[in-house]
């Protein structure tokens, strides 16, 4: 094949197609694995690939009907898909909440638990059974159907991969209405999709970084709403909605409050139809999410302790934030902890924030950004100069007023946001205000710029991929040394000739322990064993080997 045709190939690629394929894996994976919970049955070895054949049907579909080439754009989507699981796989998640209670959600669906019937799962470790039971497990349900089919329980993580790489193709197709260059389609959609929180938590089992990718999601179908509602939009809208309420309660509500706003500026423009429609989507998928994809927590909780939203919320509530945040920061007004977060040297313990002024950071926040939880300085490095100096291009640059008053709003509305929830000074928390310097800058493409701003913009380009860049090394040095350190610890294990262990809330390390067939004697307490694994949560051992 020579390079022409490799050409014609790759031109008649359709970024939506794909995008809505890799989408429709993760969700059939969760509605499949659901339908099985509701007939009292569990996940199984084959849902997942069922739900690439269903995808691939879907694509192919897609294809037909918009005109474009199938046998292209579905080598693409099975190419992502491999690629994903193989990243996946060959990464280890090293987070303390990874390792620990989510590991062991995926761990107990994977062997047969069925939340639905079983409220409370026989075999969870003791200290993570809270979390466990009565926590939403939509993130989780996928990465198990992943791990019934793969055989190893990383490669759950792919569900991260498919669904950002997914969301860039709803963003890029959005983007290809309204900039012009190709270029800046492909560099915007690039910024707006691979965000600091994503490359944070990518490779781990925390599940935040889905409330960015589902909102990208989210707001591209919204944006590209004419006269009414198609049925591509109607459907993704609703799976942005139950997925949502499967996968997280902060996250239900934000998906839900974006869907809210525009559902009021709907009515500012008298466009009753859609916004009838709209309420219609919204009601039937929370009746599903709640029902069908999410009745373990929110009815299990309900008919266990008479609170869908136990035990975050209520009579017997826990409180899981103050401890986590810094020192100075757990009195303070919204408004100063937001100013403290983006203003601050990286932290991601208890200890005291520290002022940062814009572009001075040092080695330690470096080593900051690459955890999956930081406290403050949790958008990059760059982040706050890269906010300011957007402000001010912003305010010089010359547009329409259509422009510069929708601009305003959605900025604006970013802005507020953070005050809306508790902790939303946590990245982890708020990872859409990411986009706020990436929108300004987007508008002043629609506005008139002198030669000299001009030059200034490019500058904030090269911003942007320095604060993105800077995590994404930091995140797989980090990776790479994790890798490393659990490869160690489990040669010493190896090679110890049946030791007694305490795995502690290390749930991972005990799952690549039997993934292996490596002997070993678990001890529920830390008595006699002489050695301390250096991976994280620590585990203890009785051996010589260090």
């Amino acid at each position: 094949m020579n390079i022409e045709k490799i050409k014609i190939l790759w031109n008649s690629v359709d970024s939506m197609s794909v995008g809505v394929g890799l989408l429709s894996i993760v969700f059939m994976s969760l509605i499949m694995a659901s339908s099985l919970f509701c007939l009292g049955l569990c996940i199984n070895n084959w849902l997942f690939l069922i739900s690439c054949i269903c995808s691939i049907g879907f694509v192919r579909i897609y294809c037909k009907k918009n005109n474009y080439e199938v046998f292209p754009n579905v080598l693409i989507f099975v190419l992502l898909v491999a690629f994903s699981l193989l990243i996946a796989t060959f990464t280890f998640d090293y987070s303390w909440d990874g390792c620990s209670y989510h590991q062991d959600i995926i761990l107990q669906l994977r062997e047969g638990w069925n939340p639905y019937y079983i409220h409370h799962a026989p075999n969870f470790n003791s200290e993570l059974a809270l979390w466990g039971n009565h926590y939403a497990k939509g993130m989780e349900t996928i990465s198990a159907v992943i791990y019934a089919f793969t055989g190893r329980i990383e490669s759950g993580k792919a569900v991260s991969l498919l669904l950002v790489i997914s969301s860039f193709c709803f963003v890029k197709n959005a983007l290809n209405g309204i900039l012009k260059s190709s270029y800046k389609v492909l560099f915007y959609s690039l910024a707006f999709s691979f965000s600091p929180v994503i490359f944070q938590q990518a490779f781990t089992f925390y599940i935040d970084w889905s409330l960015y990718s589902l909102m990208l999601i989210l707001v591209s179908m919204l944006l590209s709403v004419k006269k009414d509602l198609n049925v591509l939009q109607v459907c993704c809208i609703a799976i942005c909605i139950i997925m949502s309420i499967a996968i997280k309660y902060n996250i239900a509500f934000w998906i839900g409050f974006t869907i809210f706003l525009y559902w009021i500026y709907l009515l500012f423009q008298k466009r009753y139809q859609i916004a009838i429609s709209l309420i219609l989507i919204g009601v039937i998928s929370l009746i599903i999410g709640i029902l069908f994809t999410g009745f373990n927590p929110y009815i299990t909780n309900y008919l266990d302790h008479s609170n869908p939203f136990y035990p975050l919320l209520g009579e017997y509530a826990v409180d899981i934030m103050t401890d986590q945040m810094p020192v100075n920061m757990r009195n303070n007004p919204d408004f100063v902890n937001v100013f403290i977060s983006l203003f601050s040297h990286g932290t991601t313990t208890g200890d005291s924030a520290r002022f940062m002024f814009p572009f001075l950071f040092n080695i330690e926040d470096l080593k900051v950004i690459a955890n999956p939880d930081p406290r403050t300085c949790g958008f990059g490095v760059f982040f706050s100069g890269l906010m300011l100096l957007s402000i001010v291009l912003y305010a010089f640059a010359k547009m329409e007023k259509h422009y510069r008053n929708i601009s305003l709003v959605i900025c604006t509305l970013l802005f507020f946001s953070l005050f809306v929830l508790p902790s939303g000074s946590w990245s982890r928390y708020t990872p859409f205000f990411y986009t706020f310097p990436l929108i300004l800058l987007l508008f002043t493409e629609f506005g008139q710029l002198t030669h000299k701003l001009l030059h200034f913009r490019r500058i904030l380009y090269t911003v942007i991929l320095f604060n993105i860049l800077s995590i994404f090394i930091v995140v797989s040095v980090l990776n790479i040394y994790s890798y490393l350190q659990t490869q160690k610890a489990i040669n010493i294990v190896r090679v110890s000739n049946n030791p007694n262990i305490n795995f502690g809330v290390n749930v991972a390390f005990k799952i690549k322990l039997d993934e292996r067939n490596i002997r070993y004697v678990e001890q529920k307490n830390k008595i006699g064993l002489n050695t301390l694994l250096h991976i994280t949560p620590e585990v203890c051992i009785d051996s010589d080997l260090k």
